[in-house]
C-alpha cells in the first residue's frame, strides 16, 4: 500500500531539490550547509467527511533559512515554493488539488543560534486528495 502522505511529501521534496539545497531534517552540526537552504519538515493529514465520501487534506511545512542579509533571497524562495501548492499535482498513485487560499507564509528573524541572526521563511502548503 502506498501512503498518500509520503507520496505528496516525496513529490514536493523532489521539486524543491531541483532548485535549492534541501533537507528532510534540520541540518546537524556535522553537516555542511550553504545558505539559503530549505527544510521540508512536518506533515499533517486530516480526514475530511463529505456527504457520500471521505477525503484527506495534507499540510506540509517548509522552512527556508538564510543569513540576516539574505532577506530578499529568502522571500523570493518562499514565493517560488508557494507556487507548488497552487494547482493540481499527480504523484505515482494519487491526484492532489493544491489549496492556495489555505496556505500560510511568514518571514521571521531567528536568533536561536548563539551569536547568529538568521532569516527564517515559513510556508505551509495544503493539498486535498482527489
Amino acid at each position: 500500500m502506498y501512503s498518500p502522505n509520503e507520496e505528496i511529501y516525496d513529490f514536493i521534496f523532489a521539486q524543491v531539490k531541483k532548485k535549492y539545497p534541501a533537507f528532510d531534517h534540520p541540518p546537524q552540526k556535522n553537516e555542511t550547509v550553504t545558505y539559503p537552504y530549505v527544510v521540508i519538515d512536518d506533515t499533517q493529514s486530516i480526514m475530511t467527511g463529505y456527504k457520500d465520501a471521505t477525503g484527506l487534506r495534507t499540510t506540509l511545512t517548509l522552512h527556508v533559512w538564510g543569513k540576516v542579509n539574505q532577506r530578499k533571497q529568502v522571500t523570493r524562495i518562499v514565493d517560488d515554493l508557494r507556487r507548488l501548492g497552487m494547482n493540481g499535482v499527480r504523484t505515482n498513485h494519487y491526484t492532489w488539488q493544491g489549496r492556495p487560499n489555505e496556505q500560510e507564509q511568514q518571514l521571521l528573524t531567528d536568533t536561536s543560534v548563539p551569536n547568529t541572526v538568521l532569516k527564517h521563511g515559513y510556508l505551509t502548503l495544503v493539498f486535498d486528495l482527489k
